[in-house]
């Protein structure tokens, strides 16, 4: 069985990856207590999230937080090299 720090870290790390958030107080301390006490494993408590609701409207949303979209989808051309032309020079700046 994992640490109490470890599972500590790892559901904090679900909410982060989850639903893009800290976790709150309450649902922190029933997935902690659930899996330290064996009653549920790490697999199925990430079904769990998986199944939320938050978690179904995030993915919906296709927009990891912090991430905005750009305000154009870069095409193909857009990649192609052309020695004499130096507009294609910055296109991965751009994209990162």
């Amino acid at each position: 069985m994992a640490s109490a720090s470890n599972t500590s870290a790892y559901v904090d790390a679900l909410y982060k990856s989850k639903f893009g958030r800290e976790p709150d107080a309450a649902g922190k301390a029933y997935w902690t207590a659930q899996l330290n006490s064996g009653a549920i494993s790490r697999e199925n408590v990430e079904k769990s999230f998986d199944a939320s609701e938050e978690a179904q409207n995030r993915a919906a949303s296709n927009v990891a937080a912090g991430v905005a979209a750009p305000a154009t989808v870069p095409q193909a051309a857009d990649f192609t090299s052309n020695d004499n032309d130096s507009s294609n020079d910055t296109v991965e700046q751009q994209i990162i």
